[in-house]
């Protein structure tokens, strides 16, 4: 693996985020949002790891996803997260996610975070 350098996160071109490999099981995302709720998600093989630069959001966390679609092998999308527990992250916050917990997002205004995406074994 190649040192990897990005001199100004801020001055991307288009609007996808950065996927920055780590190691064969790992990489790092930069995600930028505005005023949006994403839908429910959980991984099965994949731990998230949440940064936040700047903004706000409600982070929901439950114990199940039902009525979900398998987008991809192991990888479900969508649905209503059982027994939801909902937390304000904020500038500076951190949040680690296991594999198999369902979670979503709710911005306000603009948020700004590093992903850390770790495959389970």
């Amino acid at each position: 693996m190649k040192p990897f350098i990005v001199k100004n996160i801020f001055e991307k071109e288009n609007k996808k985020p950065y996927e920055i490999p780590i190691s064969w099981n790992s990489y790092v995302k930069f995600v930028q949002m505005s005023n949006i709720e994403t839908e429910a998600e959980k991984h099965k093989k994949w731990t998230d790891v949440y940064i936040v630069l700047d903004g706000e959001a409600d982070l929901t966390i439950g114990e199940d996803l039902l009525n979900s679609k398998e987008i991809e092998d192991g990888e479900f999308r969508g649905g209503e997260i059982t027994k939801p527990i909902t937390t304000k992250l904020r500038k500076g916050s951190i949040a680690i996610i296991p594999h198999n917990f369902p979670h979503k997002l709710k911005t306000y205004d603009v948020f700004v975070q590093l992903v850390i995406k770790i495959k389970d074994n």
